[in-house]
């Protein structure tokens, strides 16, 4: 035989020797790969704990402008309660004193109102003779708004 044991040992150990150092070198490949994307990973989570410190703060100034809001509108929202209390009770004064008012001239006009339409009617005919058109519509317009 020419190839002894030993040099045949020796062939199969350089052999896995190699195989060895290749697959080293395709494992230290990735480890670079991975060394790199973990120092773009630690930059993204960097990022996104600035950008998540930065919604915490708006999110604290919503907070208090809603507030601040909030307290604005309650106010306001008594100021108009009040006034709608004051316009009712401007409206409630109002409406009895128009109601004495309509008794004090339903007494008056029970006895001059039927002298008062009869005069008014027969100016009426008399100038509407010498008006035109115009002038009849407008005092039309004027009698329906009394």
């Amino acid at each position: 035989m020419i190839f002894s044991i030993p040099i045949i040992l020796d062939g199969i150990l350089a052999l896995m020797l190699a195989a060895t150092i290749f697959c080293c070198s395709i494992l230290f490949q990735r480890l670079v790969v991975i060394r790199k994307s973990q120092s773009d990973m630690r930059s993204v989570i960097a990022d996104f704990n600035s950008a998540t410190e930065r919604a915490q703060t708006g999110l604290l100034s919503l907070k208090t402008s809603g507030k601040e809001l909030t307290q604005s509108m309650e106010e306001k929202i008594n100021e108009a309660k009040a006034l709608n209390d004051d316009l009712r009770f401007l409206t409630e004064v109002g409406s009895r004193m128009a109601d004495r008012l309509d008794k004090i001239v339903g007494n008056t006009e029970s006895s001059e109102g039927i002298t008062l339409l009869a005069n008014k009617k027969q100016v009426n005919n008399d100038h509407s003779k010498a008006r035109s058109e115009s002038e009849l519509a407008l005092m039309a317009a004027l009698e329906q708004s009394r």
